[in-house]
């Protein structure tokens, strides 16, 4: 999980992504297709990034909110 949010937070901090474009590669056992959707840093210095998770045969779609103030180094 911490993988994960490590990936998302480079990936945002790095590149201000397009919508749909693909930032993970599925692993051994998951089928699901990752994107950015959105990603912008406040006034009050944190970035907030929008994700989603396709699931196999786009049977569903979650979402994921990311806040990470990188002052404190924490997410939430």
């Amino acid at each position: 999980m911490q993988e994960t949010i490590f990936t998302v937070t480079l990936l945002a901090c790095s590149f201000y992504f397009a919508a749909n474009e693909v930032y993970r590669v599925p692993l051994s056992g998951d089928s699901g297709t990752y994107f950015i959707i959105s990603s912008e840093k406040g006034n009050d210095g944190i970035l907030t990034v929008l994700s989603s998770r396709i699931g196999k045969d786009n049977a569903y779609t979650d979402f994921t909110k990311l806040n990470v103030n990188f002052q404190t180094k924490q997410y939430f």
